[in-house]
């Protein structure tokens, strides 16, 4: 890097240059980074004739026009030289107008600011005002422009060339020169082909046809020249930066404030250098956004947890850096980490997939495991977290999915987790040959009365065929099955807590062939449907139980929410009843129209078909309550909510 910082000094302290420098590098290699930490501070010492140099820095990234760069430049060197703006009313100079200040007195005199276009209309001469001979131009992302890369060049040029303003181009050589040399692509390919076709070239194959048409565009537009040409008249020198990541690693670090996270960033280097070096990309950009992720989550830390061993925080640092190089490089697949809800989770896949389904081709979470923790550094297995995940991928610090995952690693890796459960969870190599025996008798004690989630079973009758494949158990795979499958019936009698489906079974495809595990996967999912019934149906009761206080809140539900949910199927009717006829009339004529859309069409809605039972219960009640008054418009309206029940077909 000294080597470009001198180089840059050399460029800025010349009286007459006519040329620009680029520095080279490839995306996120930290040019934007150096430029800003070192080659900035570097020319604003530099002092020529008595004037310490300045600099303005503008990136093209999104730029669609050379009007929008004139805009910008100029706002930000009128602004950011405030003190010599205030002076306008003050002061009148002589001399004459750089090619770049006079476009910029143009855009400033567009811009509809008051006390800018009152300043314009002064007899004013804006040498010290627009003058930008003392000032290093920097313009960073060229490649990632939205307008002509090579009108972009000629423009920096210009000034370049007439005025002798010093510029530095920040970008990667290799895509600016892709992009000039393949603009307009389609139509010089169109205008190639119209030609061979006249000068009936086309006879032979397709290979042949596109060969032809590829050393036509090359020699009607020079095609390989585009970028030489340009750069031989623009760029005097050209500095690649290939980045130190350690020098530039400790130089982020030691721009953050804390520091306590100063010390532990230092401390854990070689986690963050071995991730970045795993992830196959050094880049500086997403190591930046990584850390200052971190930083928010240190920061919790050490309000709650700070006394907890500090390879915890380390864990976090590491997954931290890990899932930043997977989703933002936009890695395959790297969606897989969205669904995963626990470190638990997490550590039963990788456990349980090859065991389960031993001829996958690829399995992300598994290769994502070997590629960042395939070593022996992670403390008690610790590798995934779930407020990590979700902050690097949408950038929300979700508080209340912290403080639950801190305190289960508090439980967890504070308190002794018994040996069985350490066996269903992560398989036999997590247990030591002096508490497995007793901890797999334990664990199948457990699993066989029924006393463990149901969530469990499929994984562990997957554990235990292993176990009895290795030599570990002895037990038939009959019998095993059998025990195992009236346990999980115990355990679905016993269950409570609806498991989100998305997640049930997740990551444990079993074999359609391997029809053992098909039936622990298919009772798994009944009980897990029963326990939905059963929280719906309560749910649902306590909608009718609050009818009259959130009477909308129940059309949104049963509209949205509910409406492919045989819900009056399992409510109670009796309570409804008593609701519906306690109703405004006006809100009963709103259940009417509720009812008829519900059950306009059960083709559609064929769920919907188990409620009609329960819908003529509904009918009978209205029809009692109906002939016991005298009318009024609320018997009319209930004659008609009957009518609508019985026109269901």
């Amino acid at each position: 890097m000294k080597y470009i910082i001198d180089s840059v000094s050399n460029y800025v302290e010349q009286e007459n240059t006519n040329y620009a420098i680029l520095i080279n590098g490839e995306w996120g290699c930290g040019k934007t980074y150096f430029w800003n930490n070192v080659l900035k501070n570097e020319i604003e010492n530099i002092e020529l004739n008595g004037k310490k140099q300045k600099t303005a820095y503008l990136s093209l990234y999104g730029i669609t026009s050379i009007e929008e760069i004139n805009k910008r430049i100029v706002v930000d060197h009128v602004f950011k030289n405030s003190e010599t703006f205030k002076s306008i009313s003050e002061s009148k100079w002589g001399g004459r107008l750089t090619e770049l200040g006079k476009m910029a007195v143009g855009v400033v005199k567009n811009l509809e600011i008051p006390i800018i276009s009152e300043a314009m209309n002064t007899e004013i001469n804006y040498e010290n005002l627009l003058n930008f001979t003392d000032t290093v131009l920097c313009f960073d992302d060229l490649e990632r422009a939205n307008c002509d890369i090579a009108d972009i060049l000629g423009y920096i040029n210009n000034f370049v060339e007439h005025d002798g303003v010093k510029v530095i181009i920040i970008g990667n050589e290799d895509e600016i020169s892709t992009r000039l040399n393949t603009q307009n692509y389609e139509m010089k390919m169109i205008t190639s082909s119209i030609i061979l076709e006249k000068e009936g070239a086309f006879t032979g194959t397709n290979g042949e046809t596109n060969e032809l048409i590829e050393n036509k565009l090359r020699s009607l537009f020079n095609k390989t020249d585009t970028y030489k040409r340009i750069k031989e008249k623009l760029i005097g020198k050209t500095l690649s930066l290939t980045s130190d990541f350690t020098q530039i690693t400790k130089e982020i670090i030691r721009n953050y404030q804390d520091e306590s996270l100063r010390v532990f960033l230092m401390d854990n280097l070689s986690i963050i250098e071995t991730t970045s070096q795993n992830s196959g990309t050094k880049n500086i950009r997403i190591l930046k956004q990584a850390l200052d992720d971190f930083k928010i989550i240190y920061g919790h830390y050490n309000e709650k947890y700070k006394d907890l061993d500090n390879r915890i925080l380390s864990s976090i640092l590491k997954f931290t850096l890990a899932a930043s190089f997977e989703i933002k490089t936009g890695i395959e697949e790297n969606d897989k980490l969205e669904v995963i809800r626990s470190n638990s989770d997490f550590i039963s896949h990788v456990t349980f997939s090859d065991m389960i389904s031993k001829n996958k081709s690829k399995d992300y979470i598994k290769d994502f495991k070997t590629k960042y923790f395939n070593d022996s550094n992670n403390y008690n297995d610790l590798i995934y977290f779930k407020f990590s995940e979700i902050l690097v991928r949408k950038g929300i610090f979700n508080e209340e999915i912290f403080e639950h995952e801190m305190n289960e690693i508090k439980i967890q890796y504070t308190d002794d987790t018994p040996s069985y459960l350490k066996l269903l969870r992560s398989g036999y190599m997590e247990l030591e040959d002096d508490v497995f025996f007793d901890a797999m008798d334990t664990a199948y004690r457990k699993l066989v009365n029924g006393e463990m989630k149901f969530t469990w079973y499929f994984k562990a009758f997957v554990l235990y065929r292993q176990l009895i494949k290795v030599g570990l158990f002895e037990k038939e795979i009959s019998q095993l099955k059998q025990e195992l499958y009236e346990g999980l019936k115990k355990a679905g009698e016993q269950a409570t807590d609806y498991v989100d489906s998305l997640t049930l079974l997740w990551g444990y495809e079993a074999n359609p062939e391997d029809s053992d595990l098909q039936e622990f996967n298919n009772k798994t999912i009944e009980i897990n449907r029963a326990l939905l019934v059963k929280k719906e149906s309560n749910d649902f009761d306590k909608l009718i139980e609050n009818l009259d206080e959130n009477f909308q809140q129940f059309i949104i539900d049963v509209n949205g929410r509910y409406y492919n949910t045989p819900v009056f199927s399992y409510c109670n009717m009796d309570e409804l009843y008593l609701k519906i006829i306690q109703l405004s009339n006006r809100n009963i004529g709103i259940m009417i129209e509720l009812f008829k859309k519900r059950y306009k069409d059960l083709s559609m809605n064929s769920e919907c078909r188990l409620e009609l039972d329960n819908i003529r219960d509904l009918e009978k009640k209205f029809n009692e309550y109906i002939h016991s008054k005298k009318i009024t418009p609320k018997t009319v309206l209930l004659t008609e909510f009957s009518e609508v029940i019985n026109g269901i077909k």
